[in-house]
């Protein structure tokens, strides 16, 4: 009796072992953001160069052909989660320009996949048309933000909306 216990209790941990291996060496699933990259006027603006960056810094390069607008990254479910932000730092030819993207669920369930198309903007952070951008913009922008207002050249970060971090991009674009 006393090694029928033994048996039954070496079964049970193989089974455990066996039944938790492959969540164990599983690996993550992968994650790809891709995208186009257009000048102001929506011609393509070629041979841009891409990086994207988590909320912990680490920064991967996107792959892009010199002959070719479209990006791609392939990250991993490891890399990303639901609610993150991932930040773009985009640079063609003597442009640069930045945008943030917040990862939701449904990129994540949808077979980790979103697609971000980038464009430069005529002066992005020039808020109030004077050529310049200054400390009036950041001002602007800020009372845009605490009001729900928005503006394509108030949305220096290229969330679609204006925050304060806009108006802190700005501001820094200013000095």
């Amino acid at each position: 009796m006393k090694r029928d216990t033994k048996t039954i209790w070496l079964i049970a941990v193989v089974l455990a072992i066996c039944a938790a291996a492959p969540a164990i060496a599983e690996p993550p699933a992968p994650f790809m953001v891709c995208g186009n990259v257009s000048d102001a006027a929506g011609s393509p603006c070629n041979g841009s160069w891409i990086r994207v960056t988590n909320e912990t810094g680490v920064s991967w390069d996107a792959r892009n052909e010199s002959e070719s607008n479209y990006y791609q990254i392939v990250l991993t479910s490891g890399d990303v989660s639901a609610g993150d932000t991932l930040r773009f730092a985009v640079v063609c030819g003597d442009e640069s320009t930045a945008a943030e993207q917040i990862v939701t669920s449904d990129d994540i369930n949808c077979g980790g996949f979103f697609g971000l198309d980038i464009s430069f903007g005529e002066l992005s952070g020039d808020v109030n048309g004077d050529g310049d951008v200054t400390a009036d913009d950041a001002v602007i922008a800020l009372r845009m933000a605490v009001c729900g207002e928005f503006s394509d050249a108030a949305d220096v970060s290229g969330d679609r909306k204006v925050t304060s971090l806009d108006a802190l991009m700005i501001l820094q674009g200013a000095a």
